[in-house]
């Protein structure tokens, strides 16, 4: 599998991200990622854990790797797939907490 850069899917600048009121997060250093068109396929390296992730939860990694916060990426889901806001919020921030708890992200 090869490893999935976004881009410009989200459509926000460097400086825009930097300048969000919300706390970014970051990726692990010791944390792989390849995705495939099924998802997304995490490599924890201190643990050797493998996760698999679907194709949404792949959506929101690249947008944490490409520094957006949790609330742009939600606005980015809900709008490109005509999902309530609310709802894709929601899931969005309890992914992340997984994430987080599991070692993926750091703050």
């Amino acid at each position: 599998m090869a490893n999935w850069k976004i881009g410009g899917i989200f459509g926000t600048t460097r400086r825009q991200r930097e300048t969000g009121a919300e706390q970014q997060h970051r990726i692990a250093p010791d944390v792989h990622a390849s995705a495939s068109d099924e998802g997304l396929v995490l490599l924890h390296v201190p643990t050797g854990r493998v996760y698999r992730c679907n194709r949404t939860a792949a959506r929101i990694w690249q947008g944490l790797e490409s520094g957006l916060v949790p609330e742009r990426i939600s606005h980015e889901i809900s709008r490109d797939f005509a999902v309530d806001e609310t709802l894709v919020r929601s899931d969005t921030a309890r992914f992340v907490a997984q994430l987080e708890s599991h070692g993926f992200i750091t703050r």
